[in-house]
């Protein structure tokens, strides 16, 4: 017996050395071109000297942290059951693919202030047998790392039978594991909180208003940091249009409109919005104290609306009080929050609303599972804060419909549900049709909806034109005016603007739209590859790569069509003496371990979401998903997106706590937190 133990502690103890000497390569390894993947001696070589660039000290070190790490994990989650198995293999998976495949960049360029190394972009040619065993075991060695230390914290966290406080199940070290950390925190970090925690066992404005105002000062150093304004092409050329001294342009296709006052290419209500305060400005003799003003109102309203989802998940859905003080912190701490909030965008200004909006039907799914009366002013809400959402971001109105519609779908009141999708559908159309003619507004082309969809037609008549029959040809040329020559001369990776901008037949019908779009799906088949490799930046919010960053400026963009008239005393893209403090702050922020990782895209659209519905599914409370649906919906639009911009993902980072309180939604209600049920507190 004792040496069939040891056989066993010997085995382990190997396949844990393993696993960190394949863990430490994935880390560590990277090529410089497609040069040092030519042949198995090259990349030997050349692989193996930037393991080694940091010194063999450095790597021994990351190496016995791992083996260590990773030997602590597998005592945790040694009597770990099938089910958090497998559910350990499968985020581990997905995660270590999101750690594997690099960040799409343009061949010759670098990205800075990124969470993983970012491995050099290589031509389909470059791509020898090499570099795909160099891609496997790197892998690999992320699998089978991440694989241990999620089945540790799936054991520590996860759970066993419904309709109670959630035990979860492990080994004794587990369970020794929660006792100290558990002893940890009540002796050291809930004391500071005790004071505060009515804050969040309450859902009131008084406890919204306290927390909202405790973020605020928390955000001041960026609100002080990103003075006058931080404003990119898309809000300067929405500045120019408001102030009426330029013709009007379609940002398409770049032709004038003389008879139009805005175009509704941006939002004509963010149009209006910024344009009042850029014209407060100049009214008190600074236009940049005007503009300021809006991005303070606004981040301090942001602050509101996230204080506003703490305090209702822990008041209303019975979110321990303990997790709602730690997401608040998160929210006060982590840079991204406070900085991006002070961005004049319409990605910026949506935000808030969202947030309410996400709260409102939070509790609209509540009173329906709780079978409470709905009322008037829910329904109102859901559809007021919907209309001003769609007014600022129209992406965000189709979020808001699409969830009302699973919802409609999946749980009851269904004419509620019903009647709120016609009046926001209704009343959007109607607002337009009242607005668009009253204020002189150009309709969007239908070009920003194709987007993808051209793009990858594009590559496909660069590709394959000529193997195309002549009805397909036919089809296509309805819609895209470029044939393959010139589609190879506008052709782009890095984002879709110059095929949309300059080949779509503006005159198109919508019969032509449709047809082309069964061409599209049909070919798409056909030839998977060729529109998989014509849009490479859809992969990059689902990668670890990207830190959220808008960058530092005041503003830039449309210099020929009356930008630099914005804040003239700023050059184009030229930081003001606060902002060049911020950036430095900022971006020394996210090269620290642990911010850097809190700053980063992927982590808030892939590596939250994901592990906390496989938590509240292993804590048996996949019902709670119904909460986060307009969430869960914008992760596949990030794949529609026409180019990469890390603000197309703005709504999953600050909607992130409603990820991670979906495993213990009703908790209270289950009758293992301080207070009363959810449907007493109602």
């Amino acid at each position: 017996m004792n040496l069939l133990r040891n056989r066993s502690y010997k085995a382990s103890m190997l396949s844990t050395f393993v696993v960190a000497i394949m863990a430490t390569f994935s880390f560590t390894a990277s090529y410089q071109s497609g040069a040092d993947l030519i042949s198995g001696t090259v990349m030997v070589n050349t692989v193996f000297n930037t393991v080694a660039v940091n010194g063999a000290l450095t790597s021994t070190l990351l190496c016995v942290s791992i083996m260590a790490m990773v030997r602590f994990c597998r005592k945790v989650g040694e009597e770990a059951d099938a089910s958090t198995n497998r559910w350990s293999w499968f985020v581990g998976l997905i995660t270590a693919a999101t750690l594997t495949l690099p960040l799409f960049s343009p061949e010759g360029s670098t990205i800075l202030f990124t969470t993983a190394r970012v491995l050099p972009a290589l031509p389909e040619s470059e791509k020898t047998c090499w570099y795909w065993l160099f891609m496997v075991i790197r892998f690999l060695g992320f699998l089978l790392f991440l694989v241990n230390v999620l089945r540790a914290l799936l054991v520590v966290i996860g759970g066993t039978r419904e309709g109670h406080l959630i035990q979860p199940v492990g080994s004794r070290l587990a369970d020794d594991l929660r006792s100290t950390l558990k002893v940890m925190a009540n002796k050291h970090i809930w004391p500071c909180f005790e004071r505060c925690q009515v804050l969040f066992k309450t859902f009131s404005a008084r406890s919204v208003v306290i927390l909202g105002a405790v973020i605020s000062a928390a955000w001041v150093p960026w609100i002080v940091l990103l003075y006058p304004a931080n404003i990119a092409a898309d809000t300067v050329a929405q500045l120019v249009w408001a102030r009426g001294d330029m013709p009007v342009w379609d940002p398409s296709s770049r032709e004038d409109i003389p008879w139009a006052r805005m175009s509704d290419h941006h939002p004509w209500m963010d149009t209006v919005l910024y344009g009042w305060f850029d014209r407060l400005g100049l009214a008190m003799g600074n236009e940049g104290a005007g503009l300021y003003i809006f991005a303070v109102l606004q981040t301090v309203v942001c602050a509101g609306a996230v204080a506003m989802l703490v305090c209702y998940l822990g008041g209303r859905l019975g979110v321990d009080w303990r997790l709602c003080a730690a997401g608040a912190a998160w929210y006060s701490i982590v840079p991204v929050f406070g900085r991006l909030a002070m961005v004049i965008v319409k990605d910026a200004t949506f935000i808030p609303l969202f947030l309410v909006w996400i709260t409102v039907f939070m509790e609209y799914v509540r009173r329906i599972r709780h079978s409470e009366k709905i009322g008037f002013t829910l329904p109102a809400l859901l559809i007021g804060v919907a209309l001003m959402c769609g007014l600022t971001r129209k992406v965000g109105l189709y979020v808001i419909v699409a969830a009302m519609v699973i919802l409609l779908v999946i749980v009851r009141r269904r004419l509620v549900s019903l009647v709120c999708v016609a009046l926001i559908s209704g009343l959007s159309v109607g607002i337009s049709a009242i607005a668009f003619p009253a204020l002189r507004i150009a309709p969007a082309g239908q070009q920003e909806s194709l987007a993808i969809p051209l793009q990858q037609t594009a590559n496909l008549l660069i590709e394959h034109g000529s193997d195309l029959s002549a009805s397909d040809q036919s089809a296509i040329a309805r819609v895209v005016v470029c044939d393959a020559k010139q589609s190879r001369e506008l052709f782009s990776l890095t984002g879709s603007d110059p095929i949309k901008d300059h080949c779509f037949n503006r005159r198109a019908s919508r019969g032509d739209v449709a047809r082309f779009l069964v061409v599209w799906a049909k070919q798409g088949l056909l030839h998977p590859r060729t529109y998989i490799s014509a849009v490479p930046w859809v992969r990059n919010p689902f990668v670890m790569g990207s830190i959220y960053d808008e960058g530092f400026y005041v503003r830039w963009g449309w210099s020929d069509r009356g930008g630099l008239s914005i804040l003239p005393q700023y050059a184009e893209g030229q930081r003001s003496v606060p902002q060049k403090y911020g950036a430095l702050l900022y971006y020394m922020l996210a090269k620290l371990p642990v911010m850097g990782l809190l700053m980063s895209e992927n982590l808030y659209v892939v590596w939250i979401p994901l592990l906390s519905v496989v938590l509240a599914i292993i804590r048996r409370r996949a019902r709670n998903l119904v909460y986060v649906v307009p969430l869960l919906i914008t992760i596949p639009l990030l794949v529609i997106s026409p180019a990469y911009q890390t603000r197309y993902s703005w709504a999953l980072a600050y909607g992130f706590f409603a990820f991670i309180a979906l495993p213990w939604i009703g908790q209270r209600h289950d009758g293992n937190n301080d207070g009363e049920s959810i449907s007493a507190q109602a």
